[in-house]
């Protein structure tokens, strides 16, 4: 969304009042190339190259509705529910991350790996996460992602 925010992992934490989870592990020649904050959702663009962006505007009946394209390899999406939100639970396959369960689903030119997780089990709090991909990233590599996230919990 044009509203959302450009920030660091830093600041997205103090905003949301946790710290966020971020992989250590990407693919050979992959980085965070930009982190964007919207309510309580971060969303990280991950590429080998530069992200192409471009802004669609599109007018409605009533508004011009707008949002940005981008072209990205990878993005993660986290989304922190500080009252527990409801666990992830997908009529799809399953895999496992970090002794957890995780859902993935094939959407044809990508896959798209759910799964949840709790920093503290004697509190509420929960981050949803979304790791999606290209499909030259296989299941595989998708999950040792999802397992290298790092945070002090």
């Amino acid at each position: 969304e044009p509203t959302a925010q450009r920030v660091t992992l830093d600041e997205a934490s103090e905003i949301i009042g946790v710290d966020i989870p971020a992989p250590t592990y990407l693919p050979k020649g992959y980085a965070i190339q930009e982190i964007y904050m919207e309510n309580s959702t971060v969303m990280l663009l991950i590429s080998n190259k530069e992200i192409e962006k471009r802004l669609i505007t599109q007018p409605s009946d009533d508004d011009v509705q707008q949002w940005y394209e981008f072209k990205c390899e990878m993005t993660m999406s986290i989304r922190w529910y500080s009252d527990g939100g409801v666990p992830v639970r997908l009529p799809v396959d399953k895999v496992v991350i970090n002794e957890d369960t995780g859902f993935l689903q094939d959407r044809g030119d990508h896959r798209t790996l759910w799964w949840n997780c709790h920093p503290d089990p004697d509190e509420p709090g929960m981050f949803e996460l979304v790791l999606s991909a290209n499909k030259w990233v296989s299941v595989d590599e998708l999950v040792k992602i999802a397992e290298s996230l790092s945070v002090d919990f």
